[in-house]
Formats: structure tokens, sequence, C-alpha cells
């Protein structure tokens, strides 16, 4: 199996399913990492941005997983929300601190994604040189 439709075939339900976690659960997933939401606008946001957002990622990655001409496409999108991620991490480690174990995994997570992405996102463009 090409390393392309593996990392999109990983990326699909980690992303799903971490929306439909913040979906069914927006307070419990918030309280991970140390967020209380103190109203419905609160959880409505929650659901809406953690939950919807990665859903649709997620069901884009499963698609582009069966549709080489979505590869390219469908890894860059992953670059970036991964890359994304992972540089705000950082910065807000510079600029307030650093977090606690699980704001190190999650970083840890976004940077072995974003390689991931990116290494095979490299080699489809070898591919096609």
């Amino acid at each position: 199996m090409h390393l392309t439709r593996i990392v999109l075939l990983i990326s699909a339900p980690l992303y799903a399913g971490i929306g439909i976690a913040f979906l069914i659960a927006p307070a419990t997933m918030a309280s991970f990492v140390d967020v209380m939401l103190h109203s419905v606008t609160a959880d409505n946001d929650i659901r809406a941005v953690y939950g919807g957002v990665n859903i649709g990622l997620g069901v884009f990655f499963a698609i582009s997983a069966n549709r080489p001409a979505w590869y390219r496409p469908a890894l860059f999108v992953a670059v970036l929300t991964l890359g994304g991620l992972a540089s705000a991490r950082f910065l807000s480690w510079i600029v307030a601190g650093m977090p606690s174990a699980i704001g190190f995994a999650l970083h840890a997570s976004e940077v072995l994604g974003l390689m991931l992405s990116a290494i095979a996102l490299r080699s489809l463009s070898k591919e096609t040189a």
C-alpha cells in the first residue's frame, strides 16, 4: 500500500474520532486540556469547531484515500492543519509558558503527523517528477 494512502487512512479516523468525541461530549473533551465550558454557546462553539471541522476533515481524508487525484491536496491540507497546530502550540510555549503533560503529548502527536504527512507528500512529488 502506498505511503500516501496509509497516512490518509490513519488520518481519517483520527480526525473524525476526535471530532465525534467533541461533538458528543464537548465539556469532557475540553476538560482534558483544562478548558471549562460555562455556557450553551461555549458548548455549541466547541462542537462546531473541534467537532464539525475535524469530522469534515476526517471524511475528506477518507474520500481522498480512495482517489489518487486527491492525494496531493489531502496531504497538503494535513500538512497545513498539523503544521498550524504544532506551530501555534510552540508559539504558546514562548508567550505563555510550558503546558502540562497532555500539552506535550498533543504537540508530539501533531509533529509526528506533520512529519509523516510531509514525507508522504514529498514521496508523492518525487513519483510525479
